[in-house]
């Protein structure tokens, strides 16, 4: 208690009423030992004046205490006052305990009871004068009476309106500070900069997000808008300052949008966007500028990696458009080579031709294999597979690719959880991997092929960097010593037909292949890489749950496949590639079937029709115009149920193929083909059901 009394309050008023609370309390104190020693005053009213003014000290500590008095509080404290003043034997008849009083308690009053209190402390000083037990210097109507009690009056007024004006300035105080503390945790956790920047002074405030946002610490003073001005980046400061210039002299009040880079405090520069709002003087000049700054660089980031998106989609798109329709060409030059072997007597000089002719047709296939692959629309054969047992296959066909001076390690995780995946696709990613990494190392150095299980969750490492669900995954790092790549290679590593090597050293296509193959095989890839630091390719794939890894059986011996016996049977063929389709129509034809063709599924279904649906099996295409081949198999199958099929494709898109061919319930052939292997599938999808034929 002792504490609260000496300690001064925080609030001004709070402080006035201290302090009149100690005047009020030493006014009564001195007017109770006043009125006890006065021997001219008689031994009752002693008594009781010296009571009542100890009893109004205690009422007005009482009141304090609790910080507001009875409503009707000013009755007993009129009464008090009465009893004090008509027995004091002071001059003026305790006259300092009514004015300190009545302006300690119009600080407390409302509008309302403030008449009442002036009414109750009036009566008591006219009250007292007229019934005091010792005779008065002056009557109690006298004018010095009425001027005391103007007095009151006035002092009740002043102080009441001090107490409001004082209230109300603190409400305000109180609104603005906690206005300010709003402003400052707002701009201290947004990504916006805010400023104030005084034309007239050049002084700019700057909101504490400055360091959180840029890293910078507020300017000094006296550096006004330049200090900004010199972080913005030299291919853009020119521009800024003219915007700025014409911003101040255009009679629009704000200017929204505006797109620089600035410099971060580590170096960096971070691409923002910023909003003006000025404030105009009477005679329209520019005398107060009101901004925000906003980071954009991850929206900046984000949208340009859209556009990249839609751009690799759309070069996708063409290229697995084109691997389509070159397929077939290789399908035809193929068939072309075994119409001229069928027709022409062998000889040396030709079987070379013919075998050059067949050696860059495989070549290409493998080029269209990786533009199928970069366009995810190459047909995979997913299975159960050990990641590790992937790369000891593989690992013996990079070691010779390598070369010598470069050493190749595996740091495999043992108990490998499985992933479901087409093994020659992930091998195909391995080599490409493998030769980027040789080709990075001209002069030697170190290839790591290291995997790991990996729980992804929004805490890991890796959440940042892929937009896969959280879940299980087997972690691939390929990792090498080479040159490394600065960050506008890597921003473009895995864009089709980019390559930094040599003209005729590269196509461009084999991280784009391997991008393709991992995003098909619902993976994610990335590269991190500082140039002269290596590149660390990081491949993630999920983990099955569709079983255990399936023991390796051991492979039979290669058997030739004799040429399919047509015995006439009779076979319904739909392609709608003219050069395909009159290849195939050929070899079956020369292998003893009745061939009836057509150059689409509406076609087929007329031939089909025509021939009164007397057909033993179906070679058909599988995308083609007007109606592609599930459909047309569809319609023929409600005539014929156990009709057999044999379907050729370059590529498979879900939207383009029947559930019952993607759950490989038919028999499939890829394109381009030879003729052996068309051939053989012919044969055997005759002798046996649902088979999946590679060629």
């Amino acid at each position: 208690m002792m504490r609260r009394l000496l300690l001064p309050p925080r609030e001004p008023i709070a402080r006035f009423r201290a302090l009149l609370l100690g005047f009020t309390l030493v006014m009564a104190v001195s007017n109770a030992v006043v009125i006890a020693v006065a021997s001219d005053i008689p031994q009752p009213f002693r008594v009781a004046g010296s009571l009542a003014a100890l009893t109004l000290a205690g009422w007005w500590y009482w009141g304090y205490r609790r910080q507001r008095f009875p409503a009707f509080g000013w009755l007993i404290e009129g009464v008090l006052l009465f009893a004090v003043a008509s027995t004091s034997n002071l001059p003026l008849r305790a006259l300092g305990v009514f004015y300190v009083a009545i302006q300690f308690r119009s600080l407390d009053v409302s509008r309302r009871q403030l008449p009442w209190l002036l009414a109750a402390y009036s009566v008591a000083r006219v009250a007292s004068l007229v019934y005091a037990p010792i005779p008065n210097p002056y009557p109690p109507l006298s004018v010095p009476v009425a001027i005391q009690i103007m007095v009151l009056v006035i002092i009740a007024i002043i102080s009441h309106l001090l107490a409001t004006a004082t209230a109300q300035h603190s409400v305000i105080e109180n609104s603005l500070r906690r206005s300010e503390e709003r402003y400052r945790l707002l701009a201290a956790v947004t990504r916006d900069v805010v400023y104030d920047w005084d034309l007239a002074t050049n002084e700019v405030e700057w909101s504490e997000s400055l360091r959180t946002v840029f890293g910078h610490p507020q300017p000094s003073g006296g550096s006004g808008g330049q200090w900004w001005v010199d972080l913005i980046h030299a291919e853009d400061r020119t521009s800024f300052e003219q915007n700025i210039r014409g911003f101040l002299a255009n009679p629009s009040d704000n200017m929204e949008g505006i797109r620089y880079r600035v410099r971060r405090a580590d170096g960096s520069y971070a691409t923002v966007s910023a909003t003006m709002l000025v404030q105009r003087s009477a005679d329209g000049k520019s005398s107060r500028v009101i901004g925000s700054i906003r980071d954009i660089s991850t929206e900046e980031a984000l949208q340009e990696q859209l556009r990249e998106s839609r751009k690799m989609e759309a070069v996708g798109q063409l290229a697995g458009g084109v691997a389509h329709d070159f397929n077939n060409l290789l399908t035809v030059i193929g068939g072309h080579v075994y119409m001229l072997q069928q027709d022409v007597p062998a000889s040396a000089p030709l079987e070379r031709h013919l075998d050059g002719i067949t050696a860059a047709s495989q070549r290409a296939a493998s080029l269209t294999r990786q533009l199928l692959a970069f366009s995810r629309k190459q047909i995979l054969k997913p299975e159960v597979l050990d990641l590790n047992a992937v790369i000891d296959d593989v690992g013996r066909l990079i070691t010779p690719l390598l070369g010598e001076n470069i050493r190749f390690v595996t740091m495999l995780a043992p108990e490998l959880e499985p992933v479901l995946a087409d093994s020659g696709q992930i091998g195909q990613v391995l080599i490409n991997l493998a030769l980027n990494a040789r080709d990075a190392m001209p002069s030697g150095g170190t290839l790591i092929f290291e995997t790991a299980s990996l729980h992804l969750t929004r805490e890991s490492e890796e959440s940042g960097r892929t937009k896969l669900p959280r879940g299980e995954y087997v972690r691939l790092t390929a990792r090498d010593s080479g040159a490394g790549m600065d960050t506008a290679t890597i921003a473009r590593a895995f864009e089709p037909f980019f390559t930094t090597k040599p003209h005729g050293k590269g196509t461009g296509l084999g991280l784009a292949t391997a991008y393709g193959i991992v995003r098909q095989s619902a993976g994610d890839i990335w590269v991190d890489s500082l140039p002269g630091r290596g590149s660390t390719f990081t491949i993630l794939l999920p983990v099955t749950a569709a079983g255990a890894v399936p023991k390796r059986a051991e492979q039979p011996r290669a058997k030739v496949v004799p040429p399919a016996a047509g015995d006439g049977a009779r076979v319904l063929l739909v392609e709608d590639d003219e050069g395909v389709r009159a290849f195939t129509q050929q070899m079956l034809t020369d292998s003893g079937f009745h061939v009836l063709a057509a150059r689409d599924g509406l076609d087929g279904l007329a031939v089909a029709q025509r021939n009164d649906y007397a057909i033993d099996f179906v070679v058909t295409d599988v995308i083609m115009p007007e109606m592609g081949g599930p459909v047309m198999i569809e319609h023929l199958r409600r005539r014929t149920p156990d009709l057999r099929v044999l379907y050729m494709s370059g590529y498979t898109d879900d939207t383009d193929i029947s559930s019952d061919l993607r759950a490989s319930a038919e028999a499939l052939i890829e394109k381009p083909f030879t003729s052996a292997s068309f051939l053989a599938a012919v044969e055997r999808v005759r002798t046996r059901d649902h088979v999946t034929v590679k060629a």
